[in-house]
């Protein structure tokens, strides 16, 4: 899973057989859906806009990284 999280399967380019791109785009729904299934509801929000696992995953990691008091405080509530 983490691979494709961390971007190191890249997405085949245009040029790529069908079944390549395929088994690529299937991979990456499992991966959101793992992702989705994983988090609270209320989080969805937050990562809805995103279209890659890579950017739900960074997002998230954005999100819960603390680095002031203000996250701290959101993440108590």
């Amino acid at each position: 899973m983490f691979d494709y999280v961390k971007g190191k399967i890249p997405e085949p380019p245009s040029t790529a057989l069908a079944t390549a791109k395929t088994k690529y785009n299937m991979a990456e729904v499992k991966e959101k859906n793992i992702i989705r299934d994983s988090i609270d509801k209320c989080l969805v929000v937050y990562i809805s806009k995103s279209k890659t696992s890579k950017e739900i995953y960074d997002r998230l990691i954005r999100m819960f990284k603390v680095s002031d008091a203000n996250q701290i405080l959101f993440l108590r509530k």
